[in-house]
């Protein structure tokens, strides 16, 4: 189906609103205020974006910058992006965060109450969307990112 992907994370966003203020978190929405619209399973798409912005939350060093971002593309695609400030994810560790069940180094993590299946949702519900996620950390700031078939 077609549905607006800004409302989408300005809801995720609202949802999460409590999460974010238990972690005195900055939120920067680069968010167009128009409807862009996707094709793609809305629950689905909805899904991935609470996992994304929930994990950013959890994982941002308290105080600091939860930036999440929509931005149509030249190539008829929608990214969507999705960064926080906090640990550095070491580059051999980030290909395994899309695992099943797996979790990060659960030494240095608040996460105690994860299974690690957040990350292997949204990257099985991209997959049957025909995209993928991409990750990047490093000096502190971990960015998730996709795109989606704009409408």
């Amino acid at each position: 189906s077609r549905f607006d992907v800004c409302e989408r994370m300005r809801r995720v966003l609202i949802s999460m609103e409590g999460k974010i203020t238990d972690r005195d978190l900055d939120v920067e929405a680069d968010i167009p205020d128009e409807p862009i619209r996707v094709r793609g399973d809305n629950d689905m798409i909805t899904q991935v974006l609470y996992n994304l912005v929930e994990n950013a939350a959890k994982f941002a060093r308290p105080g600091s910058v939860l930036y999440l971002g929509i931005q149509p593309q030249a190539n008829g695609k929608v990214l969507v992006t999705v960064r926080n400030e906090g640990g550095t994810i070491p580059a051999e560790e980030l290909p395994l965060l899309f695992e099943r069940f797996h979790k990060s180094d659960k030494s240095r993590s608040g996460d105690k109450d994860g299974v690690g299946l957040g990350l292997y949702i949204v990257k099985t519900i991209l997959e049957q969307h025909r995209e993928k996620i991409n990750v990047t950390s490093e000096d502190g700031v971990t960015t998730f990112s996709f795109a989606l078939a704009a409408e």
